[in-house]
């Protein structure tokens, strides 16, 4: 559980981000860039080792050449992406499903709760919610076309 103190401080650096992208927005967005670039750089680091690593497993496992040597790895790696990509695109496809169905729940639970909310208007309370709700409707239509 969080105390007091700690909340305070977490606030307060909720706070200075904020009032940071707000008032140095061109040096958060260049923080922030520099910080992808390293972290884009560390990944390729490690890519480098790995392949490094699995050229010399391979070359000596096997006892093969250079050009043998290069064929297996590259196999490796890409039966080794193919693999990653299927397992991100089912964490995607399971994401997309949980959302779908979040989404259709909360349009079900407003739909519901509208209707109950209209049944218990008068006549002329239901006609006054749908001349508004025409009128806006008409008034977006005309300003934005």
């Amino acid at each position: 559980m969080m105390t007091l103190n700690h909340q305070k401080t977490l606030n307060g650096f909720y706070i200075a981000g904020i009032a940071s992208i707000i008032f140095m927005p061109e040096l958060m967005l260049e923080l922030s860039l520099e910080l992808f670039h390293h972290v884009l750089e560390a990944l390729h680091i490690l890519f480098e080792f790995l392949e490094s690593s699995l050229d010399h497993v391979v070359e000596h496992l096997f006892h093969t050449d250079l050009h043998q040597t290069q064929v297996i790895v590259f196999y490796i790696l890409v039966s080794m992406a193919a693999t990653a990509g299927y397992f991100i695109w089912l964490a995607i496809y399971n994401f997309y499903l949980q959302c779908k169905n979040h989404l259709m729940a909360t349009f079900l639970l407003y739909k519901t709760q509208l209707y109950q909310h209209l049944n218990h208007q008068s006549l002329t309370e239901k006609i006054v919610i749908f001349t508004a709700a025409n009128l806006g409707l008409t008034c977006l239509l005309m300003f934005a076309f």
